[in-house]
């Protein structure tokens, strides 16, 4: 096989792995799997109905929308200015034995290669699951590395300590 086509199908195949996730599920899968998983839990000091009504009441009124962030780089031969636009769509799902939490956006001006979920990528999803003692369990799956301001948000939310929307305005 000649050296440039093999590395057309390496770099095909990367691809198709790379495809997003279609569902929640397989976001969760993904996020598992990675090189640096994305994931964690703690537990929290409140009854998974309090969690869903948080969820229910908060991912609407702060996750559903649209937010605009201006960039600048200046570099030693010029200022970059750019500005992103992204909309974001939260969906809450409630059963008995867990709440889910999904948040998905989609960036103005993206171009992707495979196909997109409607409602855009999958950026977090949340499960909360009842313990005893009126006790919920939490366990995350995120694409971001390091600290989250969404996911500090909703920690807040299902902890019932801070009901703030997360700040997007200073966290872009």
């Amino acid at each position: 096989m000649k050296p440039a086509i093999a590395v057309s199908l390496a770099l095909l195949a990367g691809c198709a792995a790379l495809q997003p996730s279609q569902t929640a599920e397989e976001f969760r899968r993904a996020a598992s799997a990675a090189l640096l998983p994305r994931s964690g839990v703690i537990e929290v000091d409140r009854p998974l109905h309090d969690v869903a009504a948080a969820f229910a009441k908060k991912a609407p009124e702060c996750l559903d929308g649209t937010v605009t962030a201006t960039t600048k780089t200046i570099t030693n031969y010029q200022e970059i200015i750019r500005t992103y636009v992204a909309t974001y769509k939260p969906t809450v799902v409630v059963a008995p034995e867990r709440v889910e939490l999904h948040v998905q956006w989609h960036t103005k001006g993206e171009i992707h290669v495979s196909p997109v979920p409607d409602g855009g990528a999958y950026r977090l999803v949340v499960d909360a699951y009842p313990v005893a003692g009126s006790r919920s369990w939490l366990q995350w799956f995120d694409v971001t590395a390091g600290q989250d301001f969404l996911l500090d948000a909703i920690k807040g939310w299902a902890t019932g300590q801070n009901m703030q929307c997360p700040d997007f305005a200073n966290n872009w």
